[in-house]
């Protein structure tokens, strides 16, 4: 707003100062209706950037114009006094430069509050204005910093990266050398499995040559033993022995009968026969009843009856039967396994050792081992396998599983043995079936 002022030979000085101050209170009486009713809109509209630059105490303070910052505001608001007081229209600093050089003697009271409002406005400016520098620095080293981490990250990323590259490229040299490795082994792997069935090949070649030179080996070994045996011992068939009677009943008399062998045809006292009807001798044949002999006579011998049953009694011209006793020859035997002799219910050893005392009273003879010249093998119960003690059993036991695993043994080889070399096997009821024995019932 700008002032005419007419020049005066005198001026009165008290006309000037009231008009300066009443131009003062106008200008400041508009500025405070015109700034009144907007306060509130204009706070609202400003809150976000002052909060920038201003405390709330700050901001409730300043009276901000529509649309405009709080520091702008506020340096509008300087100027605008300093020209209602010195009546210059001037720069920001320029205006309260000349303000404080106003002399101060001859304002009234109006116009130093005016300054004293102008010097607050000024620090209010300076205090948001070092805020805002402040807050710009803040952020400018905040913004440094982020950018120095992002550099540092993004160096991070590049070495992590180029790490990556490298480990995926030796990961790959790594797996096509694997690979190679692999194929050499399975190349490798497959020539020896090839020269290895190679091999087998040759070997089953090989086994199958010797097989057939064993079974070749094993027929021409068989039948230089049947030649053997043929010639000068030979095989005693059961079937044929069982239809071959050693004698017949001569007569019988109450429970005594009398055959028609005697000491001339080596029977001895204590020997027993089994009796059969005439015709009825087979391998499968039951006798009638046992004879045990009580005394002996150069061409007969007398015998004693047992087990004679009176549906079927024994009868002159019966025939009898000792698998043991011959009058021509010898015959050798050799007896395995227990027996059980008396009807106890277990086989027992001492059943073997009276097995062989009665082959020796009816003239036979007892072996060890079997050989060509054997002609009987008497088996009676077989062992079974025995279970295998644990390893923390003590010795004992490991001593009785040796004792009982040798018997097995023994009894399945005389079994395999007899058999290559044609030997009879008498079981244990068809020997002494053909014996004549009968249990002792005194025992």
């Amino acid at each position: 707003m700008a002032r005419v002022v007419q020049r005066r030979s005198s001026p009165p000085y008290l006309l000037i100062v009231l008009a300066f101050l009443f131009v003062i209170a106008t200008a400041l009486a508009v500025v405070f209706l015109t700034q009144k009713d907007d306060a509130l809109e204009a706070k609202k509209k400003v809150s976000d950037l002052y909060a920038k630059v201003a405390t709330p105490e700050q901001a409730a303070k300043a009276e901000l114009k529509e649309g405009m910052p709080y520091v702008s505001t506020l340096e509008g608001q300087v100027r605008d006094l300093a020209k209602v007081i010195t009546g210059i229209e001037t720069s920001y600093a320029d205006a309260i430069k000349k303000s404080e050089d106003f002399p101060k003697n001859g304002l009234t009271h109006q116009v130093e509050d005016a300054l004293t409002k102008a010097k607050e406005l000024q620090s209010q400016v300076d205090q948001a204005r070092a805020d805002l520098r402040k807050a710009q620095d803040a952020q400018t080293a905040a913004t440094a910093t982020m950018t120095a981490q992002l550099e540092a990250f993004n160096k991070e990323q590049e070495a992590l990266n180029a790490k990556i590259k490298e480990g995926l490229a030796e990961r790959t040299k790594q797996q096509e050398s694997n690979d190679a490795l692999i194929k050499q082994i399975k190349d490798e792997n497959q020539k020896a499995v090839d020269d290895l069935n190679k091999q087998i090949e040759q070997a089953a070649a090989r086994v199958a040559k010797v097989q057939e030179e064993n079974r070749l080996l094993d027929m021409k070994n068989r039948k230089m033993i049947a030649d053997f045996r043929e010639m000068n011992h030979p095989v005693i068939e059961i079937d044929r022995l069982a239809k071959m009677p050693k004698g017949k009943i001569a007569e019988v008399m109450d429970q005594i009968a009398y055959i028609d062998k005697g000491s001339k045809d080596h029977v001895v006292p204590g020997m027993s026969f089994s009796v059969f009807s005439p015709g009825n001798l087979t391998e499968d044949s039951k006798p009638k009843a046992t004879l045990s002999v009580i005394a002996v006579h150069p061409n007969t011998s007398e015998c004693k009856i047992k087990d004679m049953k009176l549906i079927n009694p024994v009868l002159s011209g019966d025939l009898i039967q000792n698998v043991a006793y011959d009058p021509q020859r010898v015959y050798t035997f050799v007896v395995l396994g227990d027996f059980d002799l008396h009807n106890a219910g277990k086989a027992s050893h001492q059943g073997q050792i009276e097995v062989k005392d009665m082959i020796q009273r009816s003239g036979g003879k007892v072996a060890d081992e079997l050989t060509v010249r054997t002609d009987f093998l008497v088996m009676g119960d077989e062992p079974g396998r025995p279970p295998k003690p644990a390893a923390d059993a003590p010795p004992s036991d490991q001593e009785v599983y040796d004792a009982q695993m040798k018997a097995y043994d023994e009894f399945q080889n005389a079994k395999r043995k007899a058999a290559e070399l044609y030997i009879p096997i008498l079981n244990a009821n068809r020997f002494l079936a053909l014996m004549g024995y009968t249990p002792d019932k005194e025992r």
